[in-house]
């Protein structure tokens, strides 16, 4: 009899003792620095969850804390607690109590405003003594803190099997270790076979759901980094293509860089709108070259862009032999230039040197295939000598037509008027058609002569037809 008692103190004692032992949590920081809390004021937040089984309440050294609210989902508890932020709660530390556990201590000194921090609870020793879901999804729990996703998703299994289990919670987990699983092969494999901007995607919706996963921010770091350089390497030889002038080359490259979506793609975008236009060009032999022949004016050039589907531009110039002359100075008033009908000693005309250029540019524009029209502003300028006579120039009946002031001065002065050179200047719009088909180009141009000085307008012309033969290439 005294046995029995001597046991059933032992049981008793050894009860008391299991009861008196205070259990200690887990902390788990699960804060992923971009997620917020949103609000007018310069507050912030944390959120704290552990089982729902377990009753928690909240203290600081220097505020009071408020719990927003308790979420109950599954198993577990979610708590949000409200903090006011600033200097003054540098030193600030959440005590978290709950019957029969340590208590638990986190520094919120650093918490900002706008920032959400998040913290799980969970006791390691929970499998001791609790329900048959409980101890499974611990033990799941703690293989997908190891990063062995597929283990994790067998223990989830199993406490699918057991009489107390959570559905809802258990049937989220196994969902979420299958993503991960998921993630991490298609991950994997993308990386194996060199696409690098898939994998990289992949891995980073895989630290999405773990933002603890090593072996992804690894991986994700050293595709995007990988990527980035084989971006970086074809754009360059695509470039070294387009300056050889290999477009055909050069285009695979910037479309490969396009295909990958590379950060350069809106430059490669570019680039390959221009090889087309160039491409597209010598197809369509848009750009014209042509001999320009002008009355006063017969040596001259035009050169265009003579486009399909947009609009184009052009330049011409035209000048005659005496432009050559003036510019060496070799240009001199010739005797009896300046009389009407005045021949030389072999009975020829005397007749002046007039040096003229034309300038002209514009814009080209399709009519009709093979037919475009051309159109723009234009300058002439051409050069004479003494004071023009509105009635005779280049020549003058009598010396005193020279000028009204002039009527009394020597014939010497008088002569010497003539032999001083001027300029006239004139606005020469002109337009025109040109007609090209293959390699082969014709121009007809009109030009209308607004000269400066109305005096000069017969001097310097009216208008002006061009004719142009060339080439398009």
């Amino acid at each position: 009899m005294k046995k029995f008692f001597v046991a059933i103190l032992a049981v008793l004692m050894g009860i008391g003792m299991a009861m008196g032992q205070k259990r200690t949590f887990e902390v788990e920081n699960l804060t992923t620095g971009v997620d917020v809390y949103s609000n007018d004021g310069a507050r912030a937040a944390v959120l704290i969850k552990a089982p729902s089984s377990v009753s928690l309440s909240f203290s600081t050294q220097l505020d009071n804390v408020l719990v927003a609210r308790r979420d109950v989902e599954g198993s577990d508890s979610t708590y949000l607690l409200i903090f006011e932020t600033g200097k003054i709660y540098r030193e600030r530390e959440l005590v978290i109590v709950a019957d029969n556990f340590n208590n638990v201590f986190l520094n919120l000194g650093d918490l900002q405003a706008k920032e959400l921090w998040t913290y799980r609870l969970w006791d390691p020793n929970a499998t001791v003594g609790v329900s048959c879901y409980l101890g499974f999804r611990n033990k799941g729990e703690e293989e997908f803190k190891a990063l062995n996703y597929s283990g994790a998703k067998n223990q989830y299994v199993l406490a699918s099997q057991c009489s107390d289990v959570d559905s809802v919670e258990n049937a989220r987990l196994i969902a979420l270790a299958d993503t991960c699983i998921m993630l991490r092969y298609r991950a994997d494999a993308a990386y194996e076979v060199g696409d690098l901007r898939t994998a990289s995607a992949l891995y980073y919706k895989l630290l999405g759901i773990n933002s603890a996963d090593t072996y992804a921010q690894s991986r994700a770091a050293a595709a995007a980094a990988a990527f980035n350089d084989d971006c970086t390497t074809i754009y360059s030889n695509a470039d070294y293509s387009y300056n050889q002038k290999d477009y055909k080359t050069a285009l695979e490259l910037y479309n490969s860089i396009i295909n990958k979506k590379c950060a350069n793609s809106s430059l490669a975008v570019d680039k390959v709108n221009e090889i087309q236009r160039v491409l597209n060009s010598r197809k369509d032999h848009t750009h014209v070259i042509t001999y320009q022949y002008q009355s006063n004016s017969p040596i001259g050039i035009s050169t265009g862009s003579y486009n399909m589907n947009k609009w184009g531009a052009f330049f011409e110039i035209s000048f005659n032999t005496k432009v050559f002359d003036a510019i060496r100075g070799d240009l001199k008033f010739k005797d009896g230039e300046n009389v009407k009908d005045a021949t030389d000693a072999q009975g020829k005309k005397i007749r002046g040197d007039y040096p003229e250029l034309n300038l002209a540019f514009g814009w080209t524009h399709k009519i009709y295939a093979p037919v475009w029209i051309y159109f723009g502003p234009g300058v002439t300028g051409k050069m004479y000598y003494g004071e023009y006579n509105e009635k005779n120039y280049p020549w003058n009946k009598d010396a005193h037509e020279l000028s009204s002031n002039m009527s009394s001065t020597d014939d010497e002065t008088k002569e010497d008027a003539y032999k001083h050179k001027n300029f006239a200047f004139a606005v020469s719009p002109t337009i025109g058609l040109c007609v090209k088909y293959s390699y082969f180009a014709v121009r007809i141009g009109y030009q209308y002569r607004f000269s400066i000085q109305s005096k000069l307008q017969d001097f310097i012309g009216r208008s002006r037809l061009t004719v142009g033969v060339g080439v398009a290439f």
